[in-house]
């Protein structure tokens, strides 16, 4: 990013003052007291940001002028008004045209001043970051091998409030499909936080009814009711100062809803048996696939539970509003292919506009499933569009939606016994969450016989 700050400014006194602020902040300030001299510094110095007092020698026309010009000039250039007057008709054309804020100045807001030039210059930083991580690695990279796929235009505004509540105590509601990668988020979210913390991920549709409570809130040792007489300690406690991920929320039992609402308003819960109750210190991210409107008007779901859960709200779009993004996603898979398998792999493009032009209704946990059945079947260097011919399945044919049921029974089996039946080892070559491989695993009846072990029902 440019160190370079440029100011339009009459006043000395407040030049002055930008001056030694964006100093203390490692920028410099270039000062114009005109239009036609911004204008030239602006084409010279190539500044990220612009703070202008829109009163140029008295005019606002003048102040309206120079920022119509500049961010015509440069689109992505940050721009901030600033004003000795607060007229809502100035306001809100300074707005209109592309200013990011606009600050009412007099000699009593000097100090205000101060201290948003370091916000606006952290905000310019990050979101350069981000769209220099977004650019390189067609996604956001937000740990050695995790990535959100992805570099459309749907996917930006997600990606900037993954970064905004990182290090942030709001709860966190994500809504997306089937497959849209909402534990991702959360694991993105997680991985902003300052330090190693827990991350900590809890089912609510995998996990039976009546052992959620005490997965949640843990037990006491000897508490009555309980076949384990030892302490169990919950995961609200577990996951101390980090993330509590709650999987598909609204599965949850009504119930327990009113339990951790309670939890959420007081920042507070109680173990089973517990005489005084321990303060919450994670952050809490739910995410569901559920219409919660339609859950809340059938009373599946708590209203009170959702403001509250709501506190942050990210919604993925399903991959057929993102079309854009599946070339990307088809290399990233191809080239973690090519990482276990030693040899490379290419879609042909007569095939990529086929995986394109598909609706995905199981959006991209669909697209990786397809690409694993298809390199499992054809073991070619070169996909072409007849090798994903029974993996895309037509909505109304039931044969070939059987062919795929099979498919899925025969690799996740072939991922359980590769793996010894460990169900995180399998989850990972199948590229889904635990929780999706259990969920998968129910759909086909498979379990481990031979163990004992059983999926929770």
């Amino acid at each position: 990013m440019n160190n370079m700050v440029l100011v339009i400014e009459e006043n000395p006194v407040f030049s002055s003052m930008y001056r030694k602020v964006l100093k203390f902040c490692g920028k410099e300030a270039i000062i114009a007291s005109g239009r036609r001299t911004g204008l030239y510094l602006l084409k010279r110095r190539n500044p990220a940001i612009i703070f202008i007092e829109i009163k140029i020698n008295g005019q606002s026309e003048e102040g309206l002028l120079f920022i119509k010009e500049a961010l015509r000039e440069k689109p992505g250039l940050v721009l901030i008004a600033v004003s000795s007057e607060d007229e809502s008709k100035v306001i809100d054309s300074t707005l209109n045209l592309g200013a990011i804020d606009f600050l009412v100045k007099d000699h009593n807001s000097q100090d205000q001043i101060e201290a948003y030039i370091p916000q606006v210059i952290k905000r310019v930083e990050t979101e350069v970051r981000l769209t220099a991580n977004v650019a390189a690695n067609g996604g956001l990279l937000f740990g050695p091998d995790q990535m959100i796929v992805g570099k459309s235009q749907t996917m930006l505004p997600i990606y900037r409030l993954i970064q905004k509540v990182a290090d942030d105590k709001s709860s966190v509601l994500v809504l997306g499909g089937s497959g849209t990668g909402k534990e991702l988020i959360a694991k993105a979210i997680h991985a902003g936080k300052s330090g190693r913390l827990p991350f900590v991920s809890i089912d609510c549709g995998c996990i039976q009814k009546s052992l959620l409570e005490s997965e949640l809130f843990g037990v006491r040792e000897n508490y009555p009711g309980m076949h384990n007489k030892e302490k169990l300690v919950g995961q609200l406690e577990t996951a101390g100062a980090g993330t509590l991920l709650l999987d598909e929320v609204g599965n949850m039992p009504v119930d327990l809803q009113a339990s951790l609402l309670r939890v959420l308003q007081e920042r507070e819960f109680r173990p089973l048996g517990a005489e005084k109750p321990i303060p919450l210190h994670a952050q809490v991210v739910a995410t569901t696939n559920l219409n919660l409107d339609n859950a809340i008007g059938s009373g599946q779901f708590r209203e009170d539970l959702y403001f509250r859960l709501n506190a942050v709200r990210i919604v993925l779009p399903d991959l057929k509003q993102r079309q854009e993004d599946i070339p990307l996603l088809v290399r990233y898979y191809l080239k973690q292919h090519e990482s276990r398998v030693g040899f490379k792999v290419e879609v042909l493009p007569e095939a990529m506009d086929k995986l394109i032009k598909y609706d995905w209704p199981g959006n991209v946990r669909e697209l990786f499933q397809t690409l694993q059945r298809t390199l499992t079947t054809h073991r070619s260097r070169y996909l072409a569009p007849r090798h994903f011919d029974v993996c895309l399945t037509p909505p109304e044919s039931g044969d070939l939606r059987r062919k795929v049921s099979d498919y899925e029974k025969e690799l996740l089996e072939k991922a359980l016994d590769q793996s010894g039946w460990n169900q995180s080892q399998a989850a990972k070559k199948l590229h889904i969450s635990r929780s999706g491989l259990i969920r998968e695993m129910k759909k086909h009846g498979l379990r481990k016989e031979r163990s004992g072990t059983e999926l929770p029902s």
